[in-house]
């Protein structure tokens, strides 16, 4: 029996191996046997998950890729070998609902709810009488039924709580390894952020419940919801700064040695993990300016970076910190504005209309802070702290 159960699993892995959540069909259910967990997934967002009772090692419930086609209302019982039956009623073990989705085996409730959570069925899944008749109103004919076997379970609630379980091997198919978690939590881009220390501690424990190990974030940049995430594993938050630069079209550095981020001037810690280097929210702001706020009650990471406008029309430019003020490469602002620079002869001094600017040089680049722009512009110039702009008129009004 168990060297069929093995090849029956070997094969249902190839099935499984590309099955995603977010991929199937709405509604669809997912069972997986170790956790003993039914899962409704709707338009590929998680709904629900239920305890069920599965097959014994002895009877197990089939793997494979299903689906239900036939649904009773108070269905009779024909126990397996008897010229009997049992019809709907306090002692009928399929209690009030069944979903067929293969011959014999379906998806019911259960006159014994002591046995939930529990490997004792024929092959059937069983149900609370409550959870199958809310779960039978939601699932028509045709609904595709799942069914796997993983011990490693990754969860991402509808919080953005992600959760690692490991799960027994009820029917002794084989052990779970640190590679095995690794794996799939690299599905979620979690994979760095789990030490294997931890992980190690959740495979040695068994505990057959969700350990919530890190929480994840939508990423906003200037109004933009980007693909990738904001991880947040105990009191770090760490933040993707490779996406928000490709967001803002911004290049840096990054320095593997000593774990440093460098955008022109500046340079903040940063650290590697997967495919993405994150630095922590406060140095965002040091490297784009703006603002970078955790909206909690929608679960995104805000990030508002400074933006420069010239005659309501977006400029891209950047921006650095002179002192107390801001400032703006007094190149690219006469560029804007269509008024021509005049450099000194070893290119120490900028001049406009005969008039030295009062620059300050930063890595070889002249910058001018924005009070003083429309001093050798004529520029009208307005700091909009809420949208994080920084706006020139010109010819001033």
């Amino acid at each position: 029996m168990k060297q069929l159960i093995v090849l029956v699993l070997f094969f249902c892995s190839l099935l499984f191996q590309f099955c995603d959540a977010a991929a199937l069909a709405s509604p669809s259910i997912v069972v997986n046997l170790p956790s003993r967990t039914l899962s409704l997934f709707k338009d590929g967002s998680l709904v629900k998950v239920y305890s069920v009772a599965i097959g014994s090692p002895a009877t197990p419930t089939p793997l494979g890729a299903f689906k239900v086609f036939n649904k009773e209302v108070n269905p009779s019982w024909y126990p397996p070998g008897k010229d009997y039956h049992i019809d709907s009623g306090p002692d009928n073990p399929l209690g009030y609902r069944w979903m067929e989705f293969s011959p014999t085996y379906g998806i019911h409730g259960t006159n014994r709810p002591d046995s939930i959570g529990t490997v004792v069925s024929n092959g059937c899944i069983r149900m609370n009488e409550r959870d199958v008749d809310e779960l039978f109103a939601q699932v028509p004919l045709g609904t595709p039924v799942t069914i796997m076997y993983d011990r490693v379970q990754v969860r991402l609630d509808a919080v953005g709580q992600a959760s690692v379980g490991i799960y027994p091997d009820v029917y002794g198919v084989g052990g779970v390894t640190v590679g095995n978690v690794k794996a799939e939590l690299s599905q979620y881009g979690l994979a760095d952020f789990v030490s294997d220390d931890k992980i190690s501690q959740l495979v040695d424990d068994v505990s057959g419940v969700q350990v919530i190990v890190a929480t994840v974030c939508a990423l906003k940049v200037n109004d933009r919801l980007l693909d990738d995430k904001v991880v947040m594993d105990g009191s770090r938050v760490s933040v993707p700064v490779d996406s928000v630069a490709r967001a803002l079209k911004k290049t840096f550095l990054f320095d593997e040695n000593n774990h440093v981020v460098r955008m022109q001037a500046k340079s903040v810690p940063g650290v590697r993990r997967g495919s993405h280097i994150y630095v922590v929210p406060e140095d965002i702001q040091t490297l784009f300016g703006g603002s970078a706020v955790l909206n909690s009650a929608k679960n995104e990471f805000v990030i508002q970076a400074l933006r420069v406008k010239v005659n309501d029309k977006p400029y891209d430019m950047d921006i650095e910190q002179v002192g107390p003020i801001l400032a703006l490469p007094v190149e690219k602002v006469a560029e804007s504005l269509g008024v021509k620079l005049l450099y000194s002869s070893n290119r120490d001094h900028v001049f406009v209309g005969g008039q030295e600017v009062l620059v300050t040089w930063i890595q070889g680049q002249p910058y001018l802070q924005i009070n003083k722009i429309n001093e050798f512009f004529g520029a009208c110039v307005y700091y909009n702290e809420q949208a994080q702009t920084i706006e020139l008129t010109y010819p001033a009004p």
